[in-house]
């Protein structure tokens, strides 16, 4: 897949998702998408672009929305990243929906949820990158999250033993800026 892609405005993400969600046939239960990342900071309205779409769901929903995801993707030519049982690409985190609230995006046919702050702060930390720093100022400045919570679902990751060393080291190194002792 070409990952040479362009930004993804707010306008955008809502028209794919509206696009999405008229392209679902109907099911007995609608697939949920869990907005993570700067595509959950675009539905919030803290940021304008966002260089792709993150969404962690279900594998019973991946199966769902996916072909429609990829047709989407391909026709307006935006990465929509899809992330089954919580699975990234160095870590899993099984209960990503704990705390989730709904984000209200006029689908029908999708339900659309934002990750909770603790687990947006934990992803950001482990990614560790400075774009991912200038993120959390916005959504979740220090002392937003209390230390033993992000502590807590940071326990709740499971990292790859390949990244384990490098990805403790990225969330350690920030973790006294966001949630001081």
């Amino acid at each position: 897949m070409n990952y040479d892609k362009r930004n993804i405005s707010t306008n955008e993400l809502l028209g794919l998702l509206h696009e999405i969600d008229g392209r679902m046939q109907t099911y007995l239960k609608k697939p949920r998408l869990y907005a993570c990342g700067g595509t959950l900071m675009m539905l919030k309205g803290l940021r304008e672009t966002s260089k792709d779409l993150d969404f962690l769901l279900s594998r019973e929903d991946n199966l769902a929305v996916s072909g429609i995801v990829r047709l989407a993707e391909l026709q307006q030519n935006v990465r929509i990243d899809l992330f089954p049982d919580g699975r990234l690409l160095s870590y899993q985190l099984e209960k990503y929906w704990e705390g989730a609230k709904p984000l209200h995006c006029g689908t029908r046919r999708l339900d659309i949820y934002g990750v909770d702050k603790t687990t947006f702060l934990v992803m950001k930390l482990m990614a560790g990158r400075q774009h991912d720093m200038e993120d959390l100022q916005k959504y979740c400045p220090p002392g937003t999250v209390p230390r033993e919570a992000a502590l807590q679902r940071y326990a709740d990751f499971r990292v790859d033993a390949a990244h384990k060393e490098t990805t403790e080291k990225k969330f350690f190194s920030h973790l006294d800026t966001f949630c001081p002792r």
